[in-house]
């Protein structure tokens, strides 16, 4: 920890470190001791800040936005050779409409499972009467392990360590893509000229959200961003997906609700198959 402080420090950072500083609530007999305080960390409020960049938006005359509309395919067209021709941007929505643009961004996200608890504490009598703690752990891979028993095991990490925790009220899961080199990919998707991407946020949505569309509208605008070239490489091939080759399911009745698998036909044409379920009992392909 200390070599952390020390590094943000280098960063310009205003950090400190605290030898022997406590956590609030933590009376647990697993010890905890020495914290790093940052005395500037702002608060990001998302759908403010969402909210905010929609009204300045609203403004702009060449601004259009199309709620609850799912896009089906992206693909670019035309013919564009050494500066010769012109590529265009099909986008294929669900309901069979088509929208046609120059440069197209998609910002999507793969699963990686991420859990969270909130738990009421009494902390002492100078508070007021219950504040929340929120933990947040167990990652775990969407499809490749159970979430059995993780909200537990998060639960008792913090009665482990916060004794007069009360009950745990809430508890969420919420999924994210988490690149094997743990940097994202900002930039122009692979094999593309107008088709850009964000994506490998790793819970970095926001912050990615704002430098991303810096990093984009200057590479369409042609413009040199000392940033491009970190946010923009190849994403590492991670061996563990040798597994699509391989069978988890032999039937779609094998997936229990809320799970998922592959499902490899052994055929004389390949195909690979990755299902999941959710409540009521949807299978989804």
């Amino acid at each position: 920890m200390k070599e952390e402080a020390e590094k943000a420090k280098e960063l310009g950072l205003p950090v400190t470190y605290k030898d022997g500083g406590a956590i609030k609530g933590w009376d647990g007999k697993i010890d905890q001791r020495d914290v790093i305080v940052d005395t500037a960390e702002a608060t990001f409020h998302p759908t403010k800040y969402r909210v905010g960049v929609l009204e300045w938006l609203a403004e702009q005359s060449n601004f259009s936005c199309y709620t609850y509309t799912h896009a089906l395919s992206i693909k670019e067209k035309g013919m564009e050779v050494l500066g010769i021709g012109s590529k265009k941007v099909h986008v294929k929505t669900e309901e069979g409409f088509s929208v046609t643009r120059n440069d197209a961004l998609e910002a999507t996200c793969v699963p990686l499972q991420k859990l969270s608890v909130v738990a009421q504490m009494e902390l002492t009598a100078c508070d007021d009467q219950y504040k929340y703690l929120v933990v947040g752990g167990c990652d775990h891979k969407v499809g490749q392990e159970q979430e059995d028993g993780r909200y537990a095991e998060l639960e008792q990490w913090v009665r482990d360590r916060f004794t007069k925790s009360g009950s745990f009220d809430y508890k969420w899961s919420g999924r994210i893509f988490e690149p094997v080199d743990y940097v994202a990919i900002i930039g122009l998707n692979q094999g593309n000229k107008h088709i850009y991407i964000i994506i490998g946020d790793s819970g970095n949505g926001l912050t990615h959200g704002v430098l991303g569309g810096k990093l984009i509208a200057d590479q369409i605008d042609g413009i040199d961003n000392p940033w491009g070239k970190l946010a923009t490489h190849d994403l590492p091939i991670n061996a563990q997906y040798k597994r699509f080759l391989q069978n988890d399911i032999n039937d779609i009745e094998d997936l229990a609700t809320g799970s998922g698998g592959v499902l490899n036909p052994k055929t004389s044409t390949p195909k690979t198959e990755v299902a999941y379920t959710n409540s009521p009992p949807y299978v989804h392909i």
